[in-house]
Parts: structure tokens; C-alpha cells; sequence
């Protein structure tokens, strides 16, 4: 390479190349500040591709023998590996005759015409309990095709907040309950499996994409963590929450209440970071989640397909503890 003032083209290359990998890393890092302000919440969710660039950038330091370069990234590669798989919750041993709730959740969309592809995902995985978010009214008729399987149902067609509730078993206490500054609700309904009750609650809040939406995204986590905690019954909390694990929001529900990603199986970790929105981008996260308190555990976590929303719905055998 040619020399020129006494540098090397290609030190000013590669010096050029690891100022932008440690750039690119820093966000990995600034995402732990969340807390702070509402953009560095947003680099917190992207710990999939930060792990992948990380792992990169740490063989081509090698490849290079940068050896600073190689602790940043190698650094890198363990919070988010941390991260990413560290957040499931100790869950208690499962009753083995004990009853059981199929539940599943989706965000339709409200764009989003492909009816049928609902109906069909929702009948070929069975659940016992369906959530549905952005409910809007051109979604209110294809829904209530499901009535005949899912007699008991609850319907908010409001759009982009609008949240609809289907169920084999009858629901009690149906309840509307505004949280947050921006009033967002919850749906909340108590079903009865066998001599067992549970409160299921569907919530979508308002994603942070401003400093606004932030506050009230933040508080209305805040406020459904504080509800959750003061119920004697235990509850399941599903939904598009626009949380991944390791952000500010979800560090805000879990610390105010009980609830948590209490597996059965802790192996199946991954099923809970596996994308759930834009999947097969480069943006894809998963937001979509199902959370329990600690008298329940979650059997057979599992991504479902592709309806023609932009979210993938989010499924589990909910299942009681010793």
C-alpha cells in the first residue's frame, strides 16, 4: 500500500473501519441507559443484531490481531448473549394432573385485510383464550366468525388501541381500565379452569417513539405492573407490549409486579427473543409477549406464523405450580 506522509493508506483504512466498529458497538452499551431518554431506550431493543455484528467485528479483530478491538467486541458478545437469553425467570415444577389454559395473542393490525388468514392460524393452533390488538371495526364482522367455536367474547373496535378477547370458557369481571397519561386501556377477564381462576389481561400501549409516547409508554408499564401486583388471583399478562426484554419498559412491569418469563423449559429461551414484529428484516424484535405470575408456569412457548400482520401471533400452555 502506498505510502504518504508518512502514513499508511492502509492504517488510515483499518483506523477508519475501527472507529465506525466501535461506534456501531457503543450503541450495543448506550441501550443500558434507557432510562435517560427515550432514544437510548430504542437502542436497547436491537440485542439480536448487535450480538451478530459484535461476533463479526470480534473474528475480524482477530483476523487482524487488534487486540483492543477484540476485548470491545468480545465484551459486546457477552452482555448481549446475557441479555438475550439471561431474562427468563426461575418458574416452579408444574402439577402434573393440574389444569391447563391454552392462550395466544396477536396484533392484527389495522391495515391489515388478510381475514382469513387470522381465522385459519387461530383455528389450526387451538387455543383455548385469544387476545387480539388493533382491533378495528373492519376487523369486528371476520372476528365474530369465531364465535361459534369462541361463544365468549369481549370486542373494543377503536383501532389502533382497540383490544378484542375470544374464549372457550365463559369470562367474568370483564373489565376496560384506562392506564397512563394517554389513557391507553387494558382488557382484563377472570376465567375458571376446573376449580382454578386466573385473570388474563391484554394490553397494548402506545409505542415510544417520542419523548411523549415514551412517558406515557413507561407509565402505563409502571401502572399495569402496580394492578397486577395488588390481584389475589393469578394472572397472565399478553399482548404488544413494544417492550422487548431488555428494555426500559419491561425492567418497569416486571419490577412493579410479580410478573415474569417463568418457562418450564428455561432451555426454551430463545422461543421468548425470537422475533415477533418485521420479521425477516434487519429491524425485526420480539414485543409481543406472554408474562405470568409466579403461581403459573409457561409450557410450549412458541412463534406462530405469518397472518399478513406485521406481527407474528405469540402462543404458550399456561399451566399451574405445586
Amino acid at each position: 500500500m502506498t505510502e504518504f506522509s508518512g502514513f499508511s493508506l492502509s492504517r488510515v483504512f483499518w483506523g477508519v473501519v475501527w472507529l465506525g466498529c466501535l461506534a456501531g458497538l457503543g450503541f450495543s452499551w448506550l441501550g443500558l441507559l434507557g432510562d435517560r431518554h427515550w432514544a437510548l431506550d430504542l437502542m436497547a431493543h436491537f440485542r439480536w443484531q448487535y450480538l451478530v455484528a459484535a461476533v463479526v467485528i470480534f473474528f475480524m479483530a482477530v483476523g487482524r490481531r487488534a487486540w483492543s478491538m477484540v476485548m470491545v467486541s468480545l465484551a459486546t458478545v457477552v452482555l448481549n448473549a446475557w441479555l438475550i437469553f439471561g431474562f427468563v425467570e426461575a418458574a416452579g415444577e408444574p402439577m402434573e394432573d393440574g389444569p391447563e389454559l391454552k392462550v395466544m395473542c396477536l396484533n392484527l393490525l389495522v391495515a391489515n385485510d388478510e381475514h382469513e388468514r387470522v381465522l385459519a392460524e387461530v383455528r389450526r393452533i387451538d387455543p383455548d383464550v385469544v387476545m387480539f390488538e388493533e382491533v378495528s371495526l373492519a376487523w369486528r364482522e371476520p372476528l365474530l366468525a369465531l364465535a361459534s367455536d369462541y361463544p365468549h367474547h369481549k370486542l373494543q373496535p377503536t383501532g389502533v388501541c382497540g383490544l378484542a378477547v375470544f374464549s372457550k370458557l365463559p369470562l367474568q369481571e370483564i373489565l376496560e381500565i384506562p392506564f397512563g397519561s394517554l389513557g391507553y386501556p387494558v382488557l382484563e377477564a377472570t376465567v375458571s379452569v376446573g376449580e382454578k381462576s386466573i385473570i388474563i389481561v391484554g394490553a397494548h400501549p402506545l409505542p415510544p417513539m417520542s419523548r411523549r409516547a415514551f412517558g406515557g409508554w413507561a407509565e402505563h408499564l409502571e401502572q399495569l405492573g402496580a394492578h397486577v401486583r395488588e390481584r389475589e388471583t393469578p394472572v397472565i399478562v399478553m399482548g404488544d407490549l413494544n417492550a422487548t426484554p431488555w428494555c426500559h419498559g419491561m425492567r418497569q412491569l416486571l419490577r412493579h409486579s410479580d410478573l415474569g418469563f417463568r418457562l418450564a423449559d428455561a432451555a426454551a429461551s430463545w422461543c421468548v427473543a425470537y422475533p415477533t414484529w418485521a420479521v425477516g428484516s434487519p429491524m425485526s424484535i420480539h414485543i409481543d409477549h406472554i408474562l405470568c405470575t409466579p403461581e403459573l408456569v409457561l409450557d410450549q412457548y412458541a412463534v406462530g406464523e405469518d397472518v399478513g400482520s406485521d406481527h407474528r401471533p405469540v402462543v404458550a400452555r399456561v399451566r399451574w405450580v405445586n
